[in-house]
């Protein structure tokens, strides 16, 4: 049996959920991007560095969501971006949260493609936003280093970079 679709008012109540929790655990700026109109498209949470962020019902198919979720992140220029999934019953650092293929995953060789759903990596919200800081963190020390050096910070080049350091930590 079909759950009917989640309302407006239930989906706002999710994604201030998540705002609240992502400004008592690291992100102070973290706020709703109000919806304008009706044209149902999500618009999600801005205020987490350089990450685009949406929270979705857990009734929803995820692939459509992804897939929203990447447009949206390209469109902003953003290197990060996380899906959180409302988990009825659950304190909102246990939803579920998915992040997209990062730097070292590889399938068969090959880089994940990260449009395709079963690539992400789900787990609760508290360990992605522990996960994501990290990741933030390297991500403007890297784009500090890149524009001292005068070039433009890109993701394969910031990924040279930690790679760089690793190496350079494990000598």
């Amino acid at each position: 049996m079909n759950r009917p679709e989640p309302s407006a008012h239930q989906v706002v109540a999710a994604e201030r959920t998540v705002v609240q929790y992502f400004r008592h655990e690291a992100f102070a700026g973290a706020e709703r991007i109000p919806r304008q109109g009706h044209s149902g498209e999500p618009q999600g949470i801005r205020g987490v560095p350089f990450t685009t962020v949406q929270v979705k019902h857990p009734d929803d198919p995820l692939q459509p969501w992804i897939t929203s979720l990447l447009r949206r992140r390209d469109a902003t220029g953003d290197p990060f971006c996380l899906l959180v999934v409302q988990s009825e019953g659950k304190e909102p650092e246990f939803w579920d949260a998915y992040l997209p293929p990062m730097w070292e995953l590889e399938c068969a060789n090959e880089p994940c493609p990260e449009q395709e759903a079963w690539t992400w990596t789900r787990m609760d919200l508290r360990l992605a936003v522990a996960h994501l800081s990290s990741a933030i963190r390297i991500w403007g020390w890297a784009k500090m280093y890149a524009l001292e050096a005068e070039k433009t910070p890109t993701v394969s080049g910031i990924q040279a970079w930690i790679s760089a350091a690793r190496l350079q930590r494990s000598r």
